[in-house]
Order: C-alpha cells, then sequence, then structure tokens
C-alpha cells in the first residue's frame, strides 16, 4: 500500500490482496490519514486482485466515521471481478461512489 498527496486530497493505493494478514496496517494508515483532515480520500483499485470482509470492513468502517467530520471518500478503478463482487454483494457501490 502506497499513498500519494495532492492538495486536500489523498490516494490511497490498494495492491495485491487487502485481508486479515495486513488489514490491520490499513487501519493503522487510515487513522493516520483522519488525522491530517485531507478533503477527500481515494482509495484507487487498480492493483488489488482479493479482499476479504476483514479489509472491506476496513474500508467501511474508515468511509463512516470520515464522512462524519464532513470528509469525501470515493473508490476508483476496481479492476478485478472478485474485488467488484465483493463490493457488489454488500452494496457498497450503493453507499460510496465508485468511479
Amino acid at each position: 500500500m502506497r499513498k500519494d498527496i495532492k492538495g486536500d486530497t489523498v490516494r490511497v493505493y490498494l495492491e495485491g490482496s487487502l485481508d486479515i494478514s495486513n488489514s490491520k496496517a490499513l487501519e493503522a494508515e487510515l487513522n493516520e490519514i483522519k488525522t491530517k483532515n485531507y478533503k477527500k480520500v481515494i482509495f484507487d483499485m487498480i492493483g488489488l486482485n482479493y479482499v476479504d470482509s476483514s479489509g472491506i470492513g476496513k474500508i467501511f468502517y474508515f468511509f463512516t466515521s470520515y464522512k462524519k467530520t464532513g470528509g469525501e471518500v470515493e473508490i476508483q478503478n476496481v479492476k478485478s471481478p472478485k474485488v467488484r463482487e465483493v463490493i457488489e454483494l454488500i452494496k457498497m457501490d450503493k453507499i460510496i461512489k465508485i468511479s
């Protein structure tokens, strides 16, 4: 996972697998992002091949708490059919903007 900051927007690149083995690292990174008060956080999933419930849960929890502070969250570049299937299965695409 890496991030790119431009102005008041931070892009978090998710790559490989996001599962129980590394979701705590994502949570730590997201907690740090919360403290910086960026206006928008983009999860770029172009390199993400797999996500399980722990990974998607960290993203969803971040979204709900960040939205309460006035921040925006967006998901972009969902290329993996498996990842898209998980997002659609839990109807996250109806809650978080996906482009």
